[in-house]
């Protein structure tokens, strides 16, 4: 009976639940906000919660899914090479320039790494010691300190509001002796010119990062850019006994603040928020109503004589990778190489610049890289020079990966790369503060492509909420493979002990 127990013991241990995998090594990470657009997490720089990141396997396959925390980090456990995507940020913000803290919004790691990834707010960039533009009573305003300041040339009335377009490079101002006229003026000739003509009295100037200019005009927004002027009431916050009128403007990330103010005996300020995608306000005010002397408030309102810096316009940049696209579909797949050592070309008319790809088959082109800078807004065409290594290779199809394309590059003629058959793309510019990381393009090697290989058919596709946590479950049958022997070979031993006792 002893072997009997010991035999059974060991058939129960070994078909019982399947112990816990050892999991792979942890991937981590953090996301955080640059302030200073440089690539380096600084202590000023907060961290990001909130931003989901998921992870795929060499097969495509989402393996993990991970959320940042308050902290701005976030872990996730999965088996590398693997590819990691960062999810869209929050509305007003955008990948960050890269840097040696952030390696862009998409990533190839292996298991057992920390990987960091930054996002920017063009809006609140601005580089140390910017010039002031300050208005000063009985001249229309003061630029710069006093050891070079001058003046506007042109008669534009002492000013009362007044705002920097850093795209533009140009003041922009109302006074109260030119009701209805917006003004635009060159810091370094001092000329103005008349930018716009409304219909009522100016109460509040603001520029967004995408060049766009708001102008309270009585109680109404009007948004000045391309074409006419639009015009959207502001909504009524309903003052008792008196009322409304404008406060004051500003811009926070991808919204428009704009104060209401109520009179009588009990003041009070209504703060409400303008999309400038939907052209709408949100018809309740933000934090509802607030004192009049808030620090919401104070912060919005202008001075009788107010100033502003005139910050540089936030950089830009594109990338971003060129690599061996071994299965030919087009995708980035984890584990698939970059192309080191190419030279790629920029040019659009008379500006070019050239870099070359690095170890991991990444470029980029900043502002810094041309005389001028990287043009706003504008198409540049990117060219892959032709070099031997290269000789005999295709080039990859337009795939689609994660809600964006992967290669996008071109050949003058259909067919394989050769000298004077060497891959392009025409690559666009955003506006001051975008940093465009998406102009990839895979290179197909010569001969046959390499596919990836099969999904076992046990293996299990993991819900987002799931992927982080789950351990791998296609071995969990080997193990009640091997369970199932080891009973069978138990109750066989049994079995022969028992003829031994018991001969016939």
């Amino acid at each position: 009976m002893r072997v009997h127990c010991v035999l059974l013991t060991a058939a129960l241990v070994l078909i019982g639940p399947a112990p816990a995998l050892a999991r792979p090594d942890a991937v981590t990470g953090l996301v955080f906000q640059d302030l200073d657009f440089d690539g380096v997490r600084d202590n000023a720089d907060p961290p990001l919660p909130g931003l989901t990141v998921t992870a795929a396997n060499r097969e495509g396959h989402r393996v993990a899914t991970a959320q940042t925390g308050p902290d701005g980090r976030f872990t996730f456990t999965a088996r590398g090479p693997l590819r990691v995507l960062f999810g869209p940020p929050p509305r007003g913000f955008h990948p960050g320039p890269l840097g040696p803290d952030n390696g862009g919004e998409l990533q190839f790691v292996s298991s057992g790494t920390e990987i960091r990834y930054a996002v920017a707010d063009p809006g609140t960039f601005c580089q140390g010691g910017a010039p002031v533009a300050r208005a000063c009573a009985g001249k229309p305003w003061l630029i710069g300190d006093a050891a070079g300041s001058r003046y506007a040339k042109s008669e534009i009335g002492p000013v009362r509001h007044l705002a920097w377009a850093a795209d533009r490079k140009k003041l922009i101002s109302a006074s109260p002796a030119f009701p209805g006229l917006v003004h635009e003026t060159d810091p370094v000739t001092g000329v103005s010119t008349v930018l716009a003509r409304l219909t009522g009295p100016v109460g509040g100037l603001a520029v967004t990062p995408e060049n766009e200019i708001f102008v309270i005009e009585g109680r109404r927004l009007v948004v000045l850019g391309a074409g006419q002027p639009a015009r959207v009431p502001i909504p009524d916050p309903g003052c008792a006994g008196a009322s409304p009128r404008p406060g004051s403007i500003a811009i926070r990330r991808a919204e428009v603040l704009v104060t209401m103010l109520c009179g009588g005996l009990n003041p009070a300020s209504y703060v409400y928020i303008f999309d400038p995608v939907t052209r709408t306000f949100d018809s309740t005010p933000l934090s509802g109503k607030l004192p009049a002397l808030s620090a919401v408030t104070s912060l919005l309102d202008r001075p009788e004589l107010p100033s502003v810096p005139m910050c540089a316009a936030a950089p830009v940049e594109i990338g971003n990778r060129v690599w061996w696209d071994r299965d030919g579909d087009g995708v980035q797949d984890a584990g698939e190489p970059g192309v080191p050592g190419l030279t790629i070309t920029l040019r659009n008319g008379n500006q070019s610049a050239k870099t070359q790809t690095d170890a991991e088959g990444r470029y980029l082109f900043r502002d810094r890289d041309l005389p001028a800078g990287l043009a706003r807004r504008a198409t540049y065409k990117l060219t892959v020079e032709y070099t031997p290594a290269l000789a005999g290779a295709g080039l990859a199809p337009r795939g689609v990966s994660g809600g964006q394309a992967d290669s996008v590059g071109e050949l003058p003629v259909p067919g394989f790369i050769e000298a004077g058959n060497a891959p392009f793309v025409h690559v666009k510019t955003g506006h001051s503060g975008l940093a465009i990381h998406r102009y990839d393009i895979g290179i197909v090697p010569p001969g046959p492509t390499t596919a990836p290989a099969p999904v076992p058919t046990s293996a299990v596709e993991l819900s987002p909420a799931a992927a982080a946590s789950e351990p791998v479950r296609h071995k969990e049958p080997i193990i009640l493979t091997v369970g199932a022997a080891m009973l069978a070979l138990g109750y066989l031993a049994l079995t022969l002990v028992q003829k031994r006792r018991h001969p016939q």
